[in-house]
C-alpha cells in the first residue's frame, strides 16, 4: 500500500554526488504529517576516521516514540558510489534487524513459489535500501547503528570531505533542504561528533573552519557538536617523494593498501617527456567531436615544455605520422602541426586498433618518458591480439586517452583501461564538457615524473589493484591495494619509481599478522577494486563469459563474503523478501544496474541511466522535459508575484542550456499559483507566471514559437491538501507557487 511519509535524516559524510539528483541521506521514514510531532530524534553521535583515502564512518541515532499509539517507520539507507555500509542494526525497544548481502541465485531458490524476474523488475528507487521496522510500540526506543566505509574524494589539496548539513525531519515532499535549520521543531537534542585525521606520514595541511588538535604530526582531532556544513580539505605533501602502506590480517591474508604522495618541489617535474599524440579523425568524429579535438590540440601544443618532444598522429583515410620523429616544441614545429590538425574534417574509415599497430612501430627516444595520449570515439576491432599487444606495449608507456564522439564506443574504452591500467576519460554529456577538457590537459601537461611498479619475492601480486600496478606518478597521490593470503613472515615488499635520470626506491617488511581500525575500509577498496576489473574483463571477454558464468560466479563470492552489492548480489533485509535492493551503479551514474538502460555508460535517472547524446528521437523530449522539471523544483514565486526571483537565473540558465542543445524541441510552458483567492484571479497570475519564464528563456537565445503558455491557475497543486491555502504551512504553499515544462508530443 502507498503511504505518506515523514523523514527524519542522520547527519553523514557525503564525499561524493550524483550530478543530476539532490544528495539524499539516511533516514527514518513514518507514514503522515500527523507523525511527524510523534517520535522524537534525540541524539545523533558520529565518531569518523580518516586515513589517506579511505575513512571509517560510525554513526547512532536515537529516536523516541512519545506517544501510547504503535507508528509505522521504516529505516531508508541511500546508495552512495564510494562507500559500503558494513553494518547496518536497528533496535527497536528489544527487537533486532540486521541486512546482509546475498546472492540472486540464492534468493531465486529461497523464494521458490514467487516469480522472482517480475519481483527484481517492480523494485522502484533501488538506490534506497529500506529497512522495515514494522510497527514502533507507544514509548518505544530507536536505536539505529550505522557503520560505513569510504573512499575519499581527491581533489588539487589531495583529499576533502563535505559534511552535508544536518536535518533531522522532513516530509516527503519537501525537498527544499536549505530550509531546514536548528532551530525547527525536531532537530536533535545533542549533536556529537569525533573526526579524526590520520596517516602514514605527516599531514602537511588542514584548510577548515573547524579546531583541530595535533596530537602529532600524523593525527589530529577534534570533537564537535557543530550544526553548519564544514568542509575540510587536507594533504601529506612535502619537499620529497613518500610512500607508506597500511596493513593487517585476517583469515590468514593480508590486505596491503600503499599510498604515494608526490614531491611538491617543482624540480622533480622536469623530467623529460616524448608525446605521441594519436588523433581520430575519421567519420565517425565528423563536426562537433573532431571541433573538439582540434580546439584541444591548440591549445595543448603551445604549453608543452621546452624539454619535452612531441609528434602527432592522425588516422582518416590512412595512418598519418606527422613528423618522421618527435620534434621539440618549437614555435615552427608547433604550426607545423596545427595547420595539419586544422585541416581535418573527418571523412574516413580508419580504426584505432590499425592506429595502436602503427605507433607501436614508432621509435621513440630511450632518455625519456613515452606518453601516448589518444583523442578519439574508440571504433576499434576488439580481439586478443590487439589487447595483448597494447597490454605488453603499456608496460613501458603512460596512455592517457580522451573518448569523445558522436557514438562513443564504451566498450573499447574499457578495452583500453584494461590494457593499459589507465582510466579514460570520457565525455558524452555536454554539461560535463569544461570539467573533462580540464582534465585532460592536466593529465597532460601534469603527466608522469615516476613510472611506479610494486614487486615482491615473498607476496602474490596478482590480487594488486589496478591490476599489476602498472601506473604513473604525476602531481596527484597515487594508490594501490593487493591481498595476499601466503601466512609466512616476513613478507618484503618494493615500491619502485623510475624516472628517465634517476629512480626511487623504497623497502617495507611485514613483520607479522597486524590489526588495523581501517580494515573494512581497506577489504571494501580491494573488493570494489576487483569486482570493477572483473566485471570489465567479463565485458571484454564478451558473451561466451557472460553465459558460462566464470566472472560471476566469483564476482557472486565477493559480494557475500564482503557483504556488498554486485549486480550479482542483493542487500536485503534478513527474513523479509519482498524489500530487495540491488544497488550497485557500474558506471556510477547514480541510476543502479537493475534499472540502468546503458549500465556500463554514465547517463543519469533522466535518461534511464543512458547520456543525452546517445538517446533517441522518442526518449529525447522526456528527458528534456524531466530534467528541466527538475531543476525548476526551486525555482518558485513569492506570494501574488509573478516575478522570477534572482536567486533562480542559475537553474533557469542551466534549462535555457539544455533546450539549446535540443533546439528541434517544442513545450508547454505550464503556470502555477497557491489556492489564495479567486479562482479566476489565479488564473491570470499563473498565466503572468509562465510568461515571465518564456519571456527570460527568449531573452536567453531561444526561439518563442517553440513555446506555448498554458494557466492552471490552482487546478494542479503540487500539495493537493493546501485547497484551502490556511490548511498548510507557509512553505506547502510556497512550492505550489511554481512553473513546470511539458514536452509537446
Amino acid at each position: 500500500m502507498k503511504i505518506k511519509l515523514t523523514y527524519f535524516v542522520l547527519i553523514l559524510l557525503i564525499l561524493n554526488s550524483f550530478c543530476f539528483a539532490q544528495q539524499v541521506f539516511p533516514y527514518l521514514e513514518l507514514k503522515n504529517d500527523e507523525d511527524f510531532e510523534k517520535i522524537d530524534a534525540i541524539s545523533v553521535d558520529n565518531k569518523f576516521d580518516f586515513h589517506h583515502l579511505l575513512g571509517n564512518l560510525a554513526t547512532k541515532l536515537i529516536y523516541k516514540n512519545n506517544t501510547n499509539e504503535e507508528i509505522p517507520a521504516q529505516f531508508i539507507y541511500p546508495y552512495q558510489t564510494n562507500q559500503n555500509l558494513v553494518e547496518l542494526k536497528v533496535w527497536v525497544d528489544e527487537k533486532l534487524i540486521e541486512i546482509k548481502s546475498k546472492s540472486i541465485i540464492e534468493i531465486r531458490k529461497e523464494l521458490k513459489t514467487i516469480d522472482a524476474s517480475t519481483l527484481f523488475k517492480n523494485q522502484k528507487n533501488n538506490q534506497f535500501l529500506k529497512v522495515d521496522l514494522g510497527k514502533i510500540p507507544a514509548n518505544a526506543k530507536i536505536k539505529v547503528e550505522l557503520k560505513i566505509v569510504k573512499i575519499v574524494l581527491e581533489n588539487q589539496l589531495n583529499y576533502q570531505l563535505t559534511f552535508p548539513e544536518l536535518i533531522t525531519k522532513r516530509t516527503e515532499s519537501f525537498t527544499q533542504i536549505n530550509r531546514w535549520n536548528s532551530n525547527l521543531s525536531g532537530f536533535p537534542k545533542n549533536i556529537n561528533s569525533k573526526i579524526h585525521l590520520s596517516g602514514n606520514f605527516p599531514i602537511s595541511k588542514i584548510e577548515t573552519e573547524l579546531k583541530f588538535v595535533k596530537e602529532n604530526e600524523k593525527n589530529y582531532l577534534i570533537q564537535t557538536s557543530v550544526k553548519k556544513i564544514p568542509k575540510i580539505q587536507y594533504s601529506y605533501a612535502s619537499d620529497q617523494i613518500k610512500t607508506g602502506i597500511e596493513t593487517f590480517t585476517e583469515n590468514g591474508c593480508d590486505y596491503i593498501l600503499g599510498t604515494i604522495e608526490p614531491s611538491k618541489n617543482v624540480v622533480d617535474y622536469n623530467s623529460p617527456r616524448e608525446f605521441l599524440f594519436v588523433i581520430d579523425a575519421s567519420g565517425s568524429m565528423m563536426n562537433e567531436p573532431i571541433e573538439v579535438a582540434k580546439n584541444l590540440m591548440n591549445q595543448l601544443l603551445p604549453n608543452l615544455k621546452e624539454t619535452d618532444k612531441f609528434n602527432v598522429l592522425i588516422y582518416s583515410t590512412k595512418n598519418d605520422l606527422l613528423f618522421k620523429e618527435a620534434q621539440f616544441p618549437t614555435k615552427e614545429n608547433i604550426e607545423i602541426a596545427l595547420n595539419k590538425i586544422n585541416q581535418q574534417n573527418g571523412i574516413g574509415e580508419k580504426l584505432l586498433d590499425e592506429a595502436i599497430e602503427q605507433f607501436q612501430k614508432n621509435l621513440f627516444d630511450k632518455n625519456y618518458k613515452r606518453i601516448i595520449a589518444i583523442i578519439s570515439d574508440g571504433k576499434m576491432n576488439l580481439n586478443e591480439s590487439v589487447y595483448n599487444s597494447l597490454r605488453n606495449y603499456s608496460k613501458d608507456t603512460q596512455f592517457i586517452t580522451l573518448g569523445i564522439g558522436k557514438e562513443l564506443d564504451y566498450k573499447a574504452m574499457n578495452f583500453i583501461s584494461l590494457a593499459t591500467g589507465s582510466t579514460p576519460i570520457t565525455l558524452n554529456e555536454m554539461s560535463e564538457f569544461q570539467s573533462k577538457i580540464n582534465q585532460f590537459k592536466t593529465a597532460i601537461l601534469q603527466s608522469s615524473i615516476y613510472h611506479l611498479k610494486v614487486q615482491s619475492s615473498q607476496i602474490n601480486l596478482n590480487e594488486t589493484f589496478p591490476k599489476n600496478f602498472n601506473i604513473y606518478l604525476a602531481q596527484q597521490s597515487v594508490h594501490f591495494v593487493s591481498k595476499d593470503c601466503n601466512a609466512r613472515y616476513p613478507k618484503k615488499l618494493e615500491v619502485i619509481g623510475t624516472k628517465s635520470n634517476q629512480n626511487y626506491t623504497q623497502n617495507f617488511e611485514i613483520k607479522q599478522a597486524n590489526k588495523s581500525e581501517f580494515t573494512e575500509a581497506i577489504k571494501f577498496y580491494w573488493a570494489k577494486q576487483k569486482i570493477d576489473f572483473l566485471l570489465k574483463d567479463e565485458q571484454r571477454c564478451g558473451e561466451m563469459c557472460i553465459k558460462d558464468g566464470r566472472y560471476r560466479k566469483e564476482i557472486e563470492k565477493i559480494g557475500t563474503t564482503y557483504n556488498i552489492s554486485t549486480p550479482y548480489n542483493l542487500l536485503i533485509q534478513q527474513w523479509y523478501y519482498e524489500n530487495l535492493n540491488n544497488d550497485y551503479d557500474s558506471d556510477d551514474d547514480g541510476v543502479m544496474d537493475l534499472e540502468d538502460e546503458c549500465p556500463y555508460v554514465k547517463g543519469s535517472r533522466f535518461g534511464n541511466g543512458c547520456p543525452e547524446a546517445i538517446l533517441n528521437e522518442e526518449k529525447i523530449g522526456n528527458y528534456v522535459q524531466d530534467y528541466s522539471n527538475y531543476l525548476m523544483e526551486t525555482v518558485e514565486f513569492n506570494f501574488d508575484k509573478a516575478e522570477i526571483r534572482t536567486i533562480d537565473f542559475q537553474k533557469l540558465n542551466e534549462v535555457v542550456a539544455i533546450m539549446k542543445r535540443n533546439p528541434t524541441l517544442h513545450f508547454i510552458i505550464e503556470g502555477h499559483t497557491d489556492a489564495v483567492g479567486t479562482a479566476i484571479y489565479n488564473v491570470d497570475l499563473a498565466q503572468r507566471r509562465a510568461n515571465s519564464v518564456l519571456n527570460y528563456l527568449a531573452e536567453k537565445g531561444l526561439n518563442k514559437n517553440r513555446f506555448s503558455v498554458e494557466s492552471k491557475g490552482f487546478s494542479d497543486l503540487k500539495h493537493k491538501e493546501c485547497n484551502p491555502a490556511t490548511n498548510c504551512i507557509d512553505w506547502k504553499n510556497f512550492e505550489n507557487r511554481r512553473v513546470r515544462f511539458r514536452v509537446k508530443k
